[in-house]
């Protein structure tokens, strides 16, 4: 209180707030395809002891880390996190069907990588039959016709990007060969005593 001249004492009120302002310092998230936990902070204040980061996540590929690691004692400063990643595995297996490998085997395991391109093995063979193309169904039909990264049909020596997560299984294509023979109806001299016919060289 004042005590005035000649005045009754008045009190005199000071209201005062007091603020604390604690600087705080983003974090920078490097996810390298991949997509950020939800949970995951955007920064932290001054004096932050640490923090703790969720996994991040990525199609076809396992989260191994981030880095570098989180200091155990957060620096005064903006920092940056980058996500490390280990492509899956995935078995890419070809089944001849019916036809074979000059080693004898009927079906072929080619180990691949998400994400990773994929060489086409050597085709395989089939007496009396052209091989035509590996296709993603039994079936057959032309809408599974499996391409190559150059959009054609995928054989020997192709690559192909394979972005499936459980791998596959492809099929072989076979279509029978045919040669022309002519018959002699007795007359070799004439034209009209000849006939051609296309006949499949097995099978058909």
């Amino acid at each position: 209180v004042v005590k005035g001249e000649g005045d009754d004492y008045k009190p005199v009120v000071s209201n005062s707030i007091q603020v604390t302002v604690n600087e705080s310092y983003s974090i920078i998230y490097e996810l390298n395809g991949g997509t950020n936990h939800n949970l995951n902070p955007v920064c932290y204040a001054l004096g932050t002891k640490i923090i703790v980061l969720h996994d991040a996540s990525r199609e076809g590929y396992e989260f191994t880390g981030w880095s570098p690691a989180v200091d155990k004692n957060m620096p005064a400063q903006d920092v940056t996190y980058t996500a490390t990643w280990k492509a899956n595995s995935y078995n890419a297996i070809f089944d001849a069907n019916e036809g074979a490998w000059k080693d004898g085997d009927t079906t072929k395991t080619v180990p691949t990588d998400f994400d990773a391109e994929i060489v086409a093995p050597a085709n395989p063979t089939k007496k009396g039959y052209d091989f035509v193309g590996w296709y993603s169904d039994e079936s057959l039909a032309d809408e599974y016709l499996i391409k190559g990264d150059d959009g054609t049909a995928w054989t020997a020596g192709k690559k192909k990007t394979q972005q499936t997560q459980t791998g596959f299984l492809a099929y072989a294509k076979w279509e029978a060969q045919y040669h022309t023979i002519t018959f002699n109806m007795g007359n070799p001299t004439s034209d009209f005593d000849t006939t051609t016919n296309q006949m499949p060289t097995y099978g058909g």
